[in-house]
């Protein structure tokens, strides 16, 4: 057997330009300043050249200053034990980096609610004594249309205060399968510049992930995306309901022979962010508990309380005062030790 290491470098598209250090799933994003003579000798000499990525990836913080791009850097190591191989694809491959790069890039989507790409990533091989061995060089889809003409900042810095595991995400994928493709439908919604498309998108996440019967579909939509939506004390789940009824109203309105477009951007912000506060709640609620989709349809159905964590996660997705969501945590958590309702678990 033989043991590798391996480092990622990979150019990040979608990210604004970030001030404070950032840090997820052991990824660290950094800049660079391109040298601007370097990259025009290269796209000369080379059609096919990565100095295309990187100049599309670029941005300029003010008038005057240099031009820079975004990279993610994992901190540690990811290590890899394999056959005796030399072969440098193998050795990839049976670190899965592919599979991991496009579950961070999907984490990121729904955390931060944009259009994030990894247009090309550098696969740095070495040896267990931290010798280089040999690098792969991926590359992806290449970023066409601008990104962050409606970009909203607040809202970006909001999702910035959440961190969701990328160990679990993996791991929630690969068990559920409605939840798989609910994601996929989700983060494929960000890349069409057809708004109906990207609304369909939107809905068809949500009926992968919640509907299990022709029947009474748009009820039943409505019905279970409002009653995960209630987590969140600030939504009152009458109102949810018939949002999403309107919402998905427009859509059937839409596909069913609409001579215009009705769906506005309004209309699928509005939608956009519902999905993704269903999702991640979800996704929470099923890590949590261990609980596949059936149960998880039949828990909503039947008004099945949800636990503390899941709660309080649903809580955070909307509040702005984070310092006093904190404390009103803390003394709920308080209360229910005293009263009995929360118990402390040792570990082993």
């Amino acid at each position: 057997m033989k043991n590798y290491k391996i480092k990622l470098k990979i150019l990040v598209y979608g990210f604004p330009p970030l001030v404070e250090k950032c840090i997820i799933d052991n990824f660290e994003l950094k800049n660079a300043i391109i040298n601007e003579e370097n990259i025009v000798k290269s796209t000369k000499k080379d059609s096919f050249s990565t100095a295309i990525y990187i100049t599309s990836c670029s941005y300029r913080i003010q008038k005057g200053e240099p031009l820079y791009y975004n990279y993610f850097e994992n901190i540690d190591y990811i290590n890899v034990e394999t056959d005796d191989t030399e072969d440098k694809i193998e050795i990839m491959h049976k670190a899965n980096i592919i599979n991991k790069l496009m579950s961070f890039q999907k984490k990121l989507r729904l955390q931060f609610n944009v259009r994030i790409i990894f247009p090309i990533s550098r696969i740095e091989i070495y040896r267990d004594n931290d010798e280089f061995f040999d690098s792969v060089v991926n590359y992806w889809d290449f970023p066409i249309e601008p990104m962050l003409i409606h970009f909203d900042k607040v809202s970006f810095e909001h999702n910035s205060h959440f961190h969701f595991e990328l160990q679990s995400f993996e791991q929630l994928e690969h068990a559920n399968v409605k939840f798989e493709r609910a994601i996929n439908y989700f983060v494929s919604s960000f890349d069409s510049s057809n708004i109906s498309l990207r609304y369909l998108l939107l809905f068809s996440s949500m009926e992968a992930l919640l509907i299990n019967s022709k029947k009474n579909i748009t009820e039943n939509l409505a019905n279970r995306m409002s009653k995960i939506l209630l987590y969140n004390d600030s939504i009152k789940e009458k109102d949810a309901y018939n949002k999403i009824k309107e919402l998905y109203n427009i859509r059937s309105k839409y596909i069913h022979g609409s001579k215009k477009n009705i769906i506005t951007n309004d209309n699928e912000r509005d939608l956009r962010c519902y999905v993704r506060e269903v999702l991640i709640i979800y996704w929470v609620y099923a890590i949590n508990n261990k609980l596949g989709s059936g149960q998880i349809i039949k828990n909503i159905d039947n008004n099945v309380e949800v636990d503390f964590g899941t709660k309080t996660l649903a809580r955070y997705l909307r509040v702005n005062d984070y310092k006093r969501a904190y404390i009103e945590s803390c003394t709920e958590i308080a209360n229910g030790i005293l009263s009995g309702k929360f118990k402390i678990r040792k570990e082993d």
